[in-house]
This record gives C-alpha cells, structure tokens and sequence, in this order.
C-alpha cells in the first residue's frame, strides 16, 4: 500500500475494499473525513490557499498515522509551539473535531489536546 495522496479515487476504494477484506477497519475508514477522502480535503485547503498535504506520519513504536499536515505559511507563527514547521492532525482527530476543521480554526485543536497527545488514537480520546 502507498501513500493515499497520490491515489485516484479508485484507488482509495480499492485500497478501503482490500483493508476491509483484510478484517483491518481501522485501517480502512483512516482515508475518510467527514464521508469524504482526505485527498479531497487537501485539494479543498489547497484551493482556499492552505498549504497542506495527505501526510502518513510513522513511529517504529506505533506504526503508521494517517493525517493532514497544514504548513507554517498558513498558520499563526505566534500560536506555534518554537521549531514548529507546521500542524499534524490524524484522521481521527480531523473528524473528532469537524466543527473547527469546517471553520479552519486548526490551532484550537492543537490547543485543546492533553499535554500527553501523540497522533495515534487511543481510549483517552474518545468521544
């Protein structure tokens, strides 16, 4: 499997089919935001002058995270942790929070996670 960004839309339905056939669901619900594909997303933000991108961010320790990285060009410098480039936000986090994603306030889902956050969902994020 590769990155999603560059997929067509039947390739990501392809991949969803596989991943379901596969018993992965987690795995292949992670290309949807809001019923739609992230790379649609992406191309929405793009065209609203966002610099972003279909990001698949991996760790040795928890495997892959699916997400959008939105980068230093369309943000608040001054609402940015120091080193900052840019915001990660998985899938998960992407539809936890549609109302702010709708509303392109990505820095108040940055600043409402607990101190402890890492980009893989677990339990203490759930709804």
């Amino acid at each position: 499997m590769g990155v999603a960004a560059n997929w067509s839309e039947t390739e990501i339905i392809k991949n969803v089919l596989y991943y379901l056939l596969e018993g992965k669901e987690a795995m292949a619900f992670m290309f949807f935001f809001f019923g739609k594909p992230v790379a649609s997303l992406v191309m929405q933000l793009q065209d609203e002058g966002f610099e972003a991108v279909e990001h698949v961010y991996t760790t040795t320790q928890y495997g892959a995270q699916h997400g959008v990285l939105i980068g230093i060009q369309s943000l608040d410098p001054a609402r940015l942790k120091p080193g900052n480039l840019g915001i990660f936000i998985p899938v998960w986090e992407l539809n936890q929070n549609i109302s702010l994603v709708l509303k392109r306030r990505f820095h108040d889902i940055v600043e409402r996670r607990q101190p402890n956050w890492t980009p893989f969902f677990s339990q203490s994020y759930a709804a």
